[in-house]
């Protein structure tokens, strides 16, 4: 019986003592009343506790109010007239509560919070890291620089938009494929490139340079694998000529074959001479003409013709003999005048044949014809038809006439026979010609 006295007069007094607790009065009360009466403070009163009253609190006790503590934004996010009594915790009241902490609680975290004493994030949860704001993730102290891979891919959009001018490139080539593709062209011609429009360094973030494989090859067309419009944006047409000549040696042959085509002719030629040698199949290969099979214009960029002579001079043999005998036919006549001693020799006996008769006029180092630097094989790979366009036949070499076929020989115009008689081998001479 005296057990149950005991109990009531314990807690009769515990009530008397919280109703005397206004929150007028609060300030007055010294850190060792607080802590045997926190049990039953109202909110209102919980709101009025100062940094020192919060900071002598028990975990036990700090655990039962901290849905209360103030932190100055609203439940929605929206900045308040409280104070911010989040801001008070030490780091081990901190760690205790954190579990329980609300979204306007962590938007209450200083910058110092959220980091232990070793400088190392705080235990959020992937939901919490949501929270942050861009004033905790960037501003002075934030935590941005310090997310791991795994954090990052938590951020969201919003997060991402707020923080992307002043990411680090580390936490940059953290971003999931899901949040690049949600980037805006917007923010992709945001990302920066270390360089100003004249190729001199302006201390700006390399953030292009720090996109990952998988990271460029997100990046959207507007089109589906089937060339079909989706309903993603154009992030590669958003890209500047400044970022695609900072485009890395390691980042340029990321781009895929769906991706090469859905470039501007602009951002084709933004592509410098040193870039283009490290175009490899596929991607070559994928540049369009602006025209289909039949030679009709179809919705395809003209980005052949967009190669200047100085990127045409920049394909290395072997990359030109990549260019398809439907690429072929659309280079243009300082495309063909541009190509090389080299070059010359190195296109195939397909690639001959690929020529227009215009074409064939071009193809000149000096003559209006073929020229000097035509293997024997493509000499006897050019049709009836190109051998007729040869304007200034007898430019070639002795050795190339040697070469030419019994049916080309026919096909030699009396003029052109005339021209290259002299150097006919008997054989040739005997064969029937105009």
């Amino acid at each position: 019986m005296d057990h149950k006295k005991t109990i009531i007069l314990f807690l009769t007094i515990v009530i008397l003592f919280s109703s005397l607790l206004s929150t007028s009065k609060l300030t007055s009360v010294t850190p060792s009343t607080v802590t045997p009466t926190t049990l039953t403070l109202t909110t209102g009163q919980v709101n009025g506790l100062t940094k020192s009253q919060i900071q002598i609190l028990t975990n036990i006790q700090l655990n039962i109010i901290f849905s209360s503590l103030t932190s100055g934004y609203d439940p929605s996010g929206n900045p308040d007239n409280s104070t911010n009594q989040i801001s008070y915790l030490s780091n081990s009241q901190l760690s205790y509560s954190l579990n329980n902490i609300s979204f306007s609680q962590v938007l209450g975290l200083a910058t110092n919070q959220l980091t232990d004493s070793s400088g190392y994030l705080i235990n959020l949860s992937p939901t919490q890291i949501t929270y942050l704001s861009s004033q905790q993730l960037i501003g002075t102290g934030g935590v941005l620089s310090i997310l791991t891979q795994e954090l990052v891919g938590y951020l969201t959009q919003t997060q991402i938009t707020s923080v992307l001018s002043s990411l680090p490139t580390t936490q940059l080539s953290y971003l999931t494929q899901t949040q690049v593709r949600a980037l805006t062209p917007i923010q992709i011609q945001a990302l920066t490139t270390g360089f100003d429009s004249s190729g001199n360094m302006n201390g700006s973030i390399k953030q292009i340079q720090a996109l990952t494989w998988t990271q460029i090859q997100a990046l959207t067309t507007g089109y589906d694998n089937t060339g079909t419009a989706d309903n993603n944006i154009h992030q590669i047409q958003a890209l500047t000529p400044l970022q695609i000549r900072s485009l890395t040696p390691l980042q340029i042959p990321m781009l895929t074959k769906l991706q090469i085509p859905a470039l501007s002719s602009i951002q084709i030629q933004a592509l410098t001479t040193s870039q283009i040698p490290l175009l490899i199949t596929p991607q070559l290969q994928a540049l369009t003409t602006g025209y289909d099979s039949s030679g009709n214009i179809n919705s395809s960029i003209q980005q052949v013709q967009a190669l200047t002579t100085q990127q045409i001079q920049s394909l290395t043999t072997s990359q030109i003999q990549l260019l398809t005998t439907s690429q072929i036919p659309w280079l243009t006549k300082p495309q063909i005048q541009a190509l090389t001693t080299q070059q010359i020799p190195a296109l195939t006996t397909q690639q001959i044949q690929a020529l227009a008769l215009i074409q064939l006029a071009w193809l000149t180092t000096g003559y209006n014809g073929m020229t000097p630097n035509n293997t024997i094989q493509q000499i006897q790979a050019l049709t009836t038809s190109q051998i007729q366009a040869l304007k200034l036949i007898q430019a070639l070499t002795p050795q190339q006439i040697n070469a030419l076929t019994q049916l080309q020989i026919g096909s030699l115009t009396s003029s052109q026979y005339s021209s290259i008689s002299f150097s006919l081998t008997t054989t040739q001479k005997g064969w029937p010609h105009n």
